[in-house]
């Protein structure tokens, strides 16, 4: 379980606290669902619960190509550090060198 913590970390940095709370949270909520659906009629039908989990990853397949894109959310000017600021106002000329 220590795994996941430190790739998390990697990952997101100095959000991974936020993110690690709420995957923990979600792998609890999944859990009690669960527990709550091995009482109804679905645990003894696996063809049912085949069917509603099929769908749900299809809506969920619709969702990603539809919902959501591959663009950052540009900074908000006044959350920006004034170095960073300071830096936007004169960029750095960069030379691309030929191979």
């Amino acid at each position: 379980m220590m795994l996941v913590p430190n790739i998390i970390k990697i990952i997101y940095g100095k959000h991974a606290t936020v993110v690690y709370g709420v995957l923990f949270t979600y792998t609890g909520f999944s859990s009690t669902v669960v527990l709550i659906l091995l009482r109804t009629s679905l645990a003894t039908e696996y063809l049912y619960l085949w069917g509603s989990t099929g769908m749900l990853s299809c809506i969920s397949l619709v969702m990603l190509f539809t919902i959501f894109d591959q663009k950052k959310f540009p900074p908000k000017e006044n959350q920006l550090p004034s170095e960073v600021q300071e830096a936007e106002e004169f960029p750095i000329e960069t030379k691309q060198h030929e191979m």
